[in-house]
C-alpha cells in the first residue's frame, strides 16, 4: 500500500448541508420551515451540522436591513477526534457565485461576520475557488462530543440601498452550509487543511 492510499484511508469524510433561501415573497431554511440538521457517518467519524439560533417562529419572508439568524456549528459525536471544515456556499436565482459578488449584491457592507483568527476557538479561512466557495477550518480537532465553540457566522445581514433587485423584486438566495471531518490522528493540521481541500472541492 502506497503512502498516499495508507493517508487516504484514514481520512473520513462527513457532510451535512443546511440551506437558507430567501425570496420576495416567499422564504425558506429547509423544506420544513426550521433548520435541517443531518448526520452522514462513515467509518468511526460522526459528526453533526446544527444551527441553533435558527427557529422557525423567526419567520420565512425578508427585506432591507433584516438580520437573518444563521450560526453553523460543528459537533463530533463519535469517539474518533477530527479536524473539521465548514464550506459556504453562495447563489442567487440558483445561480453560484463568489462570495464577494454575493456580498455586493445581497448583503449588508461588512458582510458575514465569520469569526476568524489565530485562538484555538475561532476560524481559518483554507480555500476560496470563486463561485465553488470558500473552505474555513476549525483551529482545534474535536474530541468526542466537543462542538466547535463558535459559530463559523452567526446571522446573515441583508442589505438596505445596495441590493441587485431582479424586474423590480427582491432576489431569491441561498447560502449553503456543509461540513467536512478528517480523522485526527496522526494528522497534523497542515496535512489536515489538505485533505479537507481535496475533498470539499475535489
Amino acid at each position: 500500500m502506497s503512502k498516499r492510499t495508507k493517508i487516504t484511508a484514514i481520512i473520513i469524510v462527513v457532510a451535512a448541508a443546511a440551506i437558507i433561501a430567501a425570496g420576495a415573497t416567499l422564504a425558506y431554511f429547509t423544506a420544513d420551515g426550521g433548520t435541517k440538521t443531518n448526520t452522514f457517518t462513515t467509518g468511526e467519524v460522526k459528526v453533526e451540522l446544527s444551527e441553533p439560533s435558527w427557529k422557525p417562529e423567526n419567520g420565512s419572508k425578508y427585506g432591507p436591513g433584516d438580520i437573518i439568524p444563521k450560526d453553523p456549528q460543528v459537533t463530533n459525536t463519535d469517539k474518533t477526534d477530527a479536524w473539521v471544515a465548514i464550506r459556504v456556499k453562495y447563489s442567487l436565482h440558483s445561480g453560484f457565485l463568489s462570495y464577494e459578488n454575493f456580498k455586493n449584491k445581497l448583503l449588508a457592507n461588512n458582510g458575514l461576520d465569520f469569526q476568524l483568527g489565530d485562538q484555538p476557538n475561532q476560524w481559518t479561512k483554507i480555500a476560496e475557488v470563486n463561485e465553488n466557495g470558500q473552505l474555513y477550518m476549525y483551529n482545534t480537532k474535536l474530541s468526542q462530543g466537543q462542538k466547535t465553540e463558535q459559530p463559523l457566522f452567526n446571522n446573515v445581514p441583508i442589505g438596505f440601498n445596495n441590493i441587485e433587485l431582479i424586474d423590480g423584486q427582491l432576489p431569491t438566495f441561498a447560502i449553503d452550509v456543509q461540513g467536512f471531518g478528517v480523522q485526527a490522528e496522526n494528522i497534523t493540521p497542515e496535512k489536515a487543511q489538505e485533505e479537507l481541500i481535496n475533498l470539499a472541492f475535489n
